[in-house]
């Protein structure tokens, strides 16, 4: 027989039992069955088994953690991340021992955020780490968790795990960087003085307003197509027979930018991309707006601006309207309301047989959040 069968012979007769005597016990022995199939034989005869893997049992000390009790099952099994989950909910909650947890102050708001959060940063970690980072990662995490600031509320940028706060941080300080403050606006504020020369109004005419509301019957250049008109509260239907079925006034609504075609320097629309000198791409009524152009040159004898506009509407100083709204207010016994350092107010106009008139006006904070947002009804017939 060869060696090799001499071999292989052994490894059967060792796989098939194999009594083994104890004489220290009493001079009694023990009998072990067949060795197990995941057993190895090596080709001299001898077995190898596979190393024994001790498996720790859970060390969660209530002596550090007294809460430990209280704090659900870590959803991943494992000890070495059930240990890391209780370590972490026991940093964010409120006990005896550690009075300066990261939720002390709003725990009773949610009892449930600290579990929470401790689930979602323990598998954040995982999932960022490997076997041999993850237990410094879990250190470092605690270190974060145990230096942030202590939240006062459920919205505090220091809620949550560690990748969410500082996303909520890095918002607050760009929402910071862009807020609109008194200091940072008042190098663009135009002084008082200077206002009349870029077309505002600092003072309500001396005449008496509202003496001439409305414009119909009277001659107007259409503030589009710049073609004269009479104004008028009923529409010209015959007017899109004339043009074959389009509108009496014929335009562009975009604006004319520069552009290279061909080499050559050319000017298109931006609404249809025509020329310069292109029909119109949409049709309507004539519209008008009171006053004279930007950049006009008053002449002599000549109707200020803001004459015209005072006929047409009364104009009432800021002064006057807090005065009315406060009497109404004391009438009724309310306040006013908050008072802001700062707001930005934006009107949208209808054209109407009087001119442009007010359709809608919003007004937002230093912070953009709408104060007043309301639809205005013109009281003129709309063009």
């Amino acid at each position: 027989m060869s060696v090799a069968a001499m071999d292989m012979a052994r490894g059967l007769t060792a796989q098939s039992s194999r009594v083994v005597s104890n004489s220290s016990a009493g001079g009694g022995g023990y009998t072990r069955g067949p060795i197990p199939q995941h057993t190895k034989t090596l080709a001299s005869g001898m077995i190898k088994r596979p190393n024994k893997i001790s498996k720790p049992a859970p060390q969660i000390i209530k002596a550090a953690y007294p809460r430990s009790s209280e704090i659900p099952e870590a959803p991943i099994r494992g000890v070495l991340q059930t240990s890391s989950y209780t370590a972490l909910s026991s940093a964010l909650s409120s006990t005896n021992k550690t009075p300066a947890s990261q939720y002390a102050k709003i725990i009773h708001l949610d009892p449930d955020l600290p579990a929470a959060t401790a689930t979602q940063q323990e598998q954040d970690t995982a999932d960022a780490t490997n076997k041999s980072s993850y237990t410094q990662a879990i250190h470092s995490v605690l270190i974060e968790l145990r230096q942030r600031p202590i939240p006062e509320s459920l919205d505090s940028p220091y809620v949550g795990t560690i990748k969410e706060s500082r996303e909520k941080v890095r918002l607050e300080e760009e929402r910071k960087d862009s807020e609109v403050t008194v200091k940072r606006v008042r190098g663009y504020v135009i002084p008082l003085a200077q206002l009349p020369k870029w077309g505002f109004m600092t003072a309500v005419p001396d005449e008496q307003g509202d003496t001439e509301p409305e414009a119909t019957g009277e001659e107007k250049t259409c503030d589009r197509c710049r073609v004269k008109f009479i104004v008028s509260s009923s529409t010209d239907y015959s007017a899109f027979q004339k043009q074959a079925g389009r509108g009496e006034c014929v335009y562009h609504w975009g604006k004319l930018n520069p552009a290279r075609q061909q080499g050559a320097r050319v000017w298109l629309w931006t609404c249809c991309g025509e020329g310069r000198d292109s029909e119109g791409c949409v049709d309507g009524l004539h519209v008008f707006r009171d006053g004279y152009p930007f950049g006009h040159v008053p002449q002599e004898g000549e109707v200020p601006e803001e004459v015209l506009l005072h006929r047409r509407k009364a104009f009432k100083s800021t002064q006057e309207i807090v005065r009315e709204l406060r009497g109404k207010q004391e009438k009724k016994r309310k306040a006013i309301g908050e008072v802001y350092d700062i707001v930005a107010l934006d009107c949208e106009m209808i054209s109407t047989t009087a001119g442009l008139e007010l359709g809608r006006v919003s007004v937002v904070d230093a912070q953009g959040r709408p104060i007043l947002d309301r639809c205005v009804k013109p009281s003129s017939t709309i063009l």
